[in-house]
């Protein structure tokens, strides 16, 4: 029988990586060679129809009592975002999303596949459904970073880091307010073990957060310029 409660590098945790990870390759490979029915864009235009419905489907599903709480069923959290991103950087032309999806969904998000705040098995729906959102930021991601080609720039880094500090301009006090911890910026801890535990109590963790994310979503930046400078000589245009 599967587990119906979920421990951190178990076989549930290894299941959801493999998963994930085959999965992802499989829609990259599929991407770069289409069969014959298939153009490129058309894969594009799938996958993101499939996860528009699956961002629909969850969040209707968490939203019908009586699994509907508040403080955690709303939409609110940066992966929620970062999922409902997914599928419009795929079927729209506007960056904003894909900037959305690089820097929120596997710079900050794809911190789920390590420090997952599940508590449910593979035998509860909670555990596919949490996965099944995670995969849709962080496959999604890695899908248009590899098969189709976004590389981010400062100027994405700059918008990224923008609606970063809007979020928690907003969340910050509605979190205060109402006892919630969307975004994990409000009081309440974690009930699983997170880097949370590691980086001071709140109020000032929210400031080392900030600066954290400023710094690694930098470096995500950075990863693609330096290449460019030592092959070619010059600044990237």
């Amino acid at each position: 029988m599967l587990p119906e409660t979920f421990e951190l590098w178990s076989f549930s945790h290894a299941l959801a990586i493999i998963l994930s990870a085959g999965l992802v390759c499989a829609l990259i490979s599929i991407r770069r060679h289409p069969p014959m029915s298939l153009s490129p864009e058309k894969c594009d235009r799938i996958l993101g129809v499939l996860l528009l419905v699956a961002w629909i489907g969850q969040t209707v599903w968490w939203a019908i009592p009586p699994r509907l709480e508040l403080d955690k069923s709303l939409p609110l959290h940066l992966c929620d975002l970062a999922s409902l991103a997914a599928p419009f950087a795929l079927l729209s032309r506007q960056r904003f999303f894909r900037v959305i999806l690089y820097f929120w969904g596997l710079g900050l998000t794809s911190q789920a596949y390590f420090t997952p705040t599940l508590q449910e098995g593979p035998a509860i729906a909670a555990y596919w459904l949490f996965w099944l959102n995670h995969f849709s930021i962080v496959g999604a991601a890695l899908y248009d970073v590899i098969a189709r080609g976004y590389r981010p720039t400062w100027g994405d880094y700059g918008k990224a880091m923008t609606a970063l500090l809007a979020y928690g301009a907003v969340m910050f006090p509605v979190n205060l307010s109402l006892g919630w911890n969307y975004g994990y910026i409000g009081q309440a801890d974690p009930q699983t073990p997170t880097l949370l535990d590691v980086i001071g109590p709140w109020p000032w963790r929210v400031a080392v957060m900030a600066i954290l994310a400023a710094i690694f979503l930098a470096a995500m930046t950075v990863v693609w310029s330096i290449p460019s400078r030592q092959l070619i000589g010059r600044p990237r245009q």
